[in-house]
């Protein structure tokens, strides 16, 4: 026996499965079917560092292909690590050659108890789970792929925007990637828009609102996709009482405006319509709090009774202001 830079001893290698053996990284090839499509440089370069010190101690899991071949079931890393280290052997367990579909769950089930994907190539893979199995069914795809149903859901929504959006997620280059959950975030927005405003949608169209975001969130105008969250209580607000003609202006500021974004709006204008339904129940808790309580009980009441004479202060202004505008 001799050692390989692998960190173990070779043995001769044979094809039966269930076997460890030790296979030349040239004669092993990665898998078409691997959901994990991106792979950065960054934490390469850790795990490069970590098998050129201590070799590769967790064996790949390979399939040998009717040409002979050897395909990677878990391990792309660690091969790709071994290939670029020149590396003459690597130690890898065999099992038969799996379907399409077994091959494709198999990394799900193998990969996701590990780390998460980024959301884009999971989705991507999980299409191709979709189409196969002829089942759309979260509850299914997420017992078969090992993804919760939220995961399920998110990548579907994702799936349901144009490929010139989908390639703008799995972009190699993690600085110039758009992660998957812009689109993911901003998909309830659209269908709002979409049903409360059919006039803007039609008007500027679904692709055409989701560049003009784009363009808000590139320029910094949309700081986080999180955002997107408070475009839809705005939306929503026109249910709540707000002026449906304030929040289309509004809503035509943000896609049209430069420099304007939705927290900025949001803030401006309908959020007092969510900060008075807050005090609404704050109100009714207090006197639910109130009508228990025995006040004469209070051995000092001075604080209390300041607190509200205070409240009762604050009340009177703010119901002046309403009455003077009726």
């Amino acid at each position: 026996m001799r050692n390989d830079g692998s960190g173990m001893s070779t043995k001769s290698s044979n094809n039966k499965t269930g076997r460890l053996m030790y296979l030349s990284p040239l004669e092993i090839e990665p898998n078409p079917q691997n959901p994990r499509l991106l792979f950065d440089q960054e934490p390469l370069a850790i795990l490069q560092k970590s098998i050129r010190e201590v070799g590769i101690l967790v064996p790949l899991l390979v399939y040998q292909k009717a040409n002979g071949r050897y395909v990677i079931l878990d391990g792309q890393r660690r091969w790709q690590c071994a290939t670029d280290l020149k590396m003459s052997k690597v130690p890898v367990n065999m099992i038969s050659e799996p379907t399409t579909i077994q091959n494709i769950l198999t990394m799900f089930n193998i990969h996701n108890v590990r780390e998460e994907w980024e959301l884009a190539p999971t989705a991507l893979k999980l299409e191709v789970v979709m189409r196969v199995l002829k089942s759309t069914d979260e509850e299914t795809l997420s017992k078969l792929t090992g993804l919760t149903a939220w995961n399920v859901k998110r990548c579907r929504v994702l799936l349901s925007f144009p490929k010139k959006y989908l390639d703008m997620t799995i972009v190699p280059d993690p600085q110039k990637r758009l992660k998957g959950d812009f689109f993911v975030e901003l998909h309830p927005a659209l269908e709002l828009i979409k049903d409360t405003f059919p006039r803007i949608y039609a008007e500027y169209t679904r692709n055409g609102i989701t560049d003009r975001m784009l363009g808000k969130y590139r320029a910094g105008d949309i700081k986080a996709v999180t955002e997107f969250r408070d475009l839809v209580k705005l939306i929503k607000a026109t249910k709540k009482g707000a002026s449906r003609k304030d929040v289309e202006r509004l809503l035509r500021s943000i896609l049209e405006r430069p420099g304007i974004g939705i927290r900025q709006a949001f803030k401006s204008s309908e959020k007092i319509i969510y900060d008075a339904e807050k005090i609404v129940k704050a109100c009714r808790n207090l006197e639910r709090s109130l009508a228990k309580l025995d006040a004469s009980r209070l051995k000092d009441a001075s604080v209390f009774l300041k607190s509200l004479r205070a409240l009762r202060r604050s009340i009177d202004h703010v119901l002046e202001r309403v009455e003077a505008r009726r």
